[in-house]
């Protein structure tokens, strides 16, 4: 086992407990009109009836001072810390001012996705830390799986990702009318509405066929979206679980997202 812990916060896909050897989760905050609670705490199932009658709800980015927490918390000797990419949050800034004060040493990598793209770099590196790698080893092995990471999604309702700036509103308008759902790439920072036509389930299959996909290296994700998760999972032969978008990144995408991500081959 390495002597390194790796953090990350509540908005990354992963399967590992909150209170695994080796990882530590920074708990993002969800901002109700009437109220604050943690993620984790509230369940993304209030997120969505609340948007639904038409209240704002917002996510709130850990500050520094609980990264600084995660950090130094433990009896471990250094730490990685891995974010979603930085134009979707301050998450990164907030990482690497934690990393300024720490004791410890510390290294921030921006994944440059989010959700279950930033679940994968995750993986990478706990796996790499659990076979007893060092801190430098670590990084570089999170940097690898953040440059092989793809994430594609279907987006059934983009209203909250327009609201949230990352989609154009024009341009998701225009891909509603023509399709069903907006089928977009979320890489290097950026939502990329793709050309789509047909079925947007069998077009994420299809580009994960295209784009080297395999089993092993694949997870499915949604946002109150089960059914059509399910059907994603066997299109594309998955063998992990299927996840669940957590209240935080629910009230940035909304309650209409079925998603894969995975790691391209070396």
């Amino acid at each position: 086992m390495s002597d390194v812990v790796v953090v990350t916060d509540s908005t990354a896909c992963v399967r590992t407990r909150r209170g695994s050897a080796g990882l530590r989760v920074v708990p993002v905050s969800v901002l109700f009109t009437d109220r604050e609670a943690s993620d984790g705490v509230v369940r993304p199932s209030t997120v969505y009836r609340r948007l639904a009658r038409g209240e704002a709800v917002k996510s709130q980015a850990p500050p520094p001072a609980s990264y600084l927490e995660a950090i130094e918390s433990g009896d471990h000797g250094a730490a990685l810390v891995l974010t979603p990419a930085h134009e979707f949050t301050v998450m990164a800034h907030n990482a690497r001012l934690a990393a300024e004060l720490a004791t410890r040493r510390t290294h921030v990598v921006d994944t440059r996705t989010a959700a279950a793209g930033q679940g994968l770099v995750v993986r990478a590196a706990l796996a790499a830390a659990r076979g007893g790698a060092d801190l430098d080893e670590i990084g570089a092995v999170a940097h690898d799986a953040a440059g092989r990471v793809e994430l594609l999604a279907a987006i059934l309702d983009s209203s909250q990702l327009e609201h949230s700036g990352h989609v154009h509103r024009d341009s998701a308008a225009g891909r509603r009318r023509r399709t069903p759902a907006m089928v977009a790439r979320f890489r290097s920072g950026q939502v990329v509405p793709l050309a789509a036509t047909g079925d947007p389930l069998r077009a994420l299959a299809t580009a994960w066929r295209r784009g080297d996909g395999r089993a092993d290296t694949t997870l499915v994700f949604h946002s109150a979206q089960r059914p059509r998760a399910e059907r994603l999972h066997r299109l594309v032969a998955a063998g992990e679980p299927i996840l669940t978008c957590s209240a935080a990144m629910g009230a940035h995408v909304g309650p209409g997202l079925v998603g894969v991500a995975w790691l391209t081959p070396r």
